[in-house]
Formats: structure tokens, sequence, C-alpha cells
């Protein structure tokens, strides 16, 4: 499946099954480097992938991206990862209240009567 993706993307053709296969990956790898699988981003076994995805626009690659460069030691890109969890973007949105990373619409009105 990895290679799929990685073809998918450098023939031009990737839908959405291989962007977000192609950002699981970038996070992926993010977690092989936290936990020392190996010490250098060159050692990364998903580098091609990381290059040839840096440039798209697509929602889950921006995040994939932002994820992996923290994780690789870029604290510039804190501010990034945060505007995008507070966008009100539809698709950044929907990406950060499924993974439970923000609130939904209807739990952030809640939130605000309540105080």
């Amino acid at each position: 499946m990895w290679k799929q993706v990685e073809n998918a993307i450098e023939k031009g053709n990737a839908g959405e099954t291989e962007i977000y296969g192609a950002a699981w990956q970038l996070i992926f790898d993010s977690w092989l480097y936290i936990f020392g699988y190996y010490k250098e981003s060159e050692g990364s076994i998903f580098s091609h992938l990381a290059d040839l995805t840096r440039e798209m626009d697509a929602p889950p690659l921006r995040i994939a991206h932002c994820i992996r460069d923290l994780a690789y030691g870029d604290e510039s890109r804190i501010d990034d990862l945060v505007s995008m969890v507070h966008s009100e973007d539809p698709q950044y949105r929907e990406i950060f209240e499924t993974c439970l990373w923000r609130s939904t619409s209807k739990e952030e009105i809640k939130t605000r009567e309540k105080k």
C-alpha cells in the first residue's frame, strides 16, 4: 500500500484515499523518529513521500507535514499547527473534530453558554 500511494502521487492521480494514506504515512514517520527508529530525517523511509507531498495544499497533508516537522524538531511550526486546529475551514475542522483535538460547533456553543 505504501508504494501504491507514493506512485499515485508521483503520477498525479492521487484521490482522497491516497491523500489520507500519505498523511497517515507522514504521521507514522513522525512516530518512528520520535521513538528512535532512526536518528536523522535522512534515514526516513518516507523522505521521498515527504518531498513529493510537501507543497500539496490538501489539509490532511498540511497537518501531517506540520506534525512531522514538529516531531523532527522544527518548533517554528507550532503556530501553524495551532492555527490549523482553530481554523474555521470545514476541512480542517472536520479532521480535528474527528480526532477529538477540537470540540464540535455544538460543544463549543454549550461551553460558551455555561460561562
